[in-house]
C-alpha cells in the first residue's frame, strides 16, 4: 500500500522522468524530543525510507518533494531507558540551493501524519492517543552528489508542532538525519 501511494505521489507529479530525476532515499536518524518534561529523555537511532524526485527550476536552485516513511523516537530514562517509536508517513519539500555543482543546502518544510507509537510510555490509556496524529517542522541541512545516481543528505529537522496530545506539555520533535539517494532513472 505505502509504495503504490509513493508510485501515486510520483506519477502525480506529471514530470517527465528524464528532465527530472526520480529515486530511492534510504538512511538513519537519530531523534529526540525536546520541551516540557523531556529532562529524562534521550535520543534514539531509527530509520526511514521513500521515495523523492527532483525539478530543477534553475541553474542553482531545484525543488525535491519525497514521502517517506519515517520512525522517530526517544528513550525515556525515567523507564529504565524504555524507547518509543513513533512511526510516521512525511512529505518534505525541499529547496536544495545549489552552492556547487555536487554541493547544495537543503531547507525546507516536512508534514507528517503518524500512523502508530510503540513502546511503553503511558501506564494507564493508549500509546497512540498520549501523541498528536500530525506533526509539522523544518528541515536544514545540505546534499553532496556522490555520483550521477548516488548522493547523500544530512539535515537537521526541527518540530515546530507540539507531539504529546497532553496540553500541559509543549514538546517537539528533533532529529539529525543521514540518507542515501539513489537515482533510478
Amino acid at each position: 500500500m505505502r509504495l503504490l501511494v509513493g508510485l501515486i505521489f510520483l506519477f502525480s507529479l506529471g514530470l517527465n522522468a528524464q528532465e527530472n530525476p526520480m529515486g530511492l532515499k534510504i538512511g538513519g536518524l537519530s531523534s529526540t524530543i525536546s520541551g516540557d518534561g523531556t529532562d529524562d529523555v534521550s535520543s534514539a537511532t531509527n530509520f526511514q525510507i521513500g521515495f523523492f524526485t527532483e525539478v530543477q527550476v534553475s541553474s542553482w536552485l531545484s525543488i525535491q518533494p519525497e514521502l517517506l516513511f519515517s520512525v522517530y523516537g526517544f528513550k525515556d530514562d525515567y523507564e529504565d531507558g524504555a524507547k518509543i517509536r513513533l512511526s510516521y508517513v512525511v512529505l518534505p519539500i525541499i529547496a536544495r540551493i545549489h552552492l556547487s555543482e555536487n554541493f547544495s543546502f537543503d531547507v525546507g518544510p516536512q508534514a507528517g501524519i503518524l500512523l502508530s507509537a510503540d513502546g511503553l510510555f503511558v501506564q494507564n490509556g493508549d500509546l497512540d492517543t498520549a501523541f498528536n496524529s500530525q506533526d509539522f517542522g523544518l528541515n536544514l541541512g545540505f546534499g553532496i552528489n556522490l555520483s550521477e545516481i548516488v548522493g547523500v543528505s544530512f539535515r537537521y529537522y526541527i518540530g515546530l508542532s507540539n507531539v504529546i496530545s497532553d496540553e500541559d506539555f509543549n514538546t517537539k520533535n528533533r532529529a539529525f538525519q543521514l540518507a542515501l539517494q539513489f537515482k533510478l532513472n
